[in-house]
């Protein structure tokens, strides 16, 4: 072997190795400001109340790097720095130009092996956004691509030219965390066949992904039936366990929220109009928390003096309110009669005017 073959060997070695290396690791750094310094925190999006990790930032420049488990996964994520508004603080987003659409700028982005590196700062209407460079798991949902629309009045023939749309978008990205999730997100528009068609589109690399093991988890559900609210107990806010449904009223509102859910926090005084006008009517309010830190979830209580039933879900509930409710963007309202049948459900901030009408068959009673 000759020197130069040597070298060269040896250099496409070293070259692997960094690649192997830099791909074990999960690196997010940049520049975002020569002038700040402080924290600079990970949020994970699928559980906004926990920090996912914090680094300090030195002159405007910062550095996460993380060695992942075997079984680490892209997630959604945003970073955040303290700011305050009016003396309160909270956390502030770093958002993003848009690479896919300059007009258009972001704070969520996946994170995912390699690195992520975020520079370059631009002045906009008085913001300070940045670019962003990282996952691949990006692209689809920088685009902002889309699935076709569906609804119950299309023909056969319409739907399935939707659903060969939708597989050749699949077919472009395979790997798609946010495709999955979006399925998962709408998974009440398609058919089974039509849901497992699509989900068979996926790599193997993507069927680890939660959003994929979600929705195959509920079809399963479809499959094998609902389970019933009465069997499921949850812990109120003095530790004491309560059942979610009260078989003696006439209608069970379940509102699914939050403390961190803004949303949630600003429809409270339309729910505390309700309760005074229909609890003696036979309605019955249980609020059931999705947060994940109990300590946020009591301040918020003490906060809001609600006077009905409040509870806080655990890993397992939530995974059945998802599957039973469709949960994972809340705040969620849900009806329920005597029998444990969902009369009707809303998502979204909603009016006090569209609580009224959901319930006027009580003033009928």
């Amino acid at each position: 072997m000759t020197k130069k073959t040597f070298l060269i060997i040896l250099l496409f070695t070293v070259l692997g190795c960094d690649d192997k290396n830099l791909e074990s690791k999960v690196i997010i750094n940049g520049n975002i400001d020569n002038h700040k310094s402080g924290k600079i925190y990970l949020v994970d999006m699928a559980k906004k109340d926990i920090i996912k990790d914090s680094t300090t930032v030195v002159n405007g420049h910062f550095n996460f790097t993380r060695k992942p488990t075997s079984s680490f996964l892209p997630f959604e994520a945003m970073l955040c720095m303290w700011d305050d508004y009016k003396g309160m603080k909270y956390l502030r987003p770093i958002g993003f130009v848009n690479p896919y659409k300059k007009k258009y700028f972001e704070s969520i982005f996946y994170v995912d092996r390699g690195t992520t590196f975020i520079a370059n700062k631009h002045n906009v209407n008085n913001l300070q956004v940045y670019e962003i460079k990282g996952s691949k798991q990006n692209e689809p949902y920088y685009k902002h691509l889309e699935f076709g629309n569906l609804d119950k009045n299309q023909s056969i023939t319409e739907r399935k030219r939707i659903i060969a749309d939708d597989l050749n978008l699949i077919a472009k990205y395979p790997y798609s965390f946010y495709f999955l999730n979006m399925l998962y997100m709408n998974r009440e528009l398609y058919t089974s066949d039509e849901l497992n068609l699509l989900l068979g589109g996926f790599e193997e690399e993507a069927k680890v992904f939660l959003p994929y093991n979600k929705l195959k988890a509920w079809l399963r559900y479809k499959q094998k039936g609902k389970t019933s609210l009465t069997d499921i107990i949850l812990k109120n806010e003095k530790g004491v366990n309560k059942p979610v449904f009260d078989s003696t009223a006439k209608i069970n509102m379940l509102v699914f929220w939050a403390s961190w859910c803004g949303p949630c926090r600003k429809e409270i005084p339309n729910l505390k109009e309700i309760y005074l006008k229909y609890h003696n009517k036979g309605l019955s309010i249980t609020n059931i928390s999705l947060d994940n830190n109990e300590k946020k979830w009591q301040n918020a209580l003490a906060v809001e003096k609600m006077p009905w039933k409040q509870l806080i879900t655990n890993d397992s509930a939530k995974n059945t309110f998802d599957l039973e409710y469709n949960t994972t963007a809340i705040p969620v309202v849900v009806l329920i009669n005597k029998k444990g049948e969902v009369i009707t459900r809303f998502s979204g901030l909603l009016s006090k005017e569209k609580f009224y009408k959901s319930l006027s068959f009580l003033d009928e009673n």
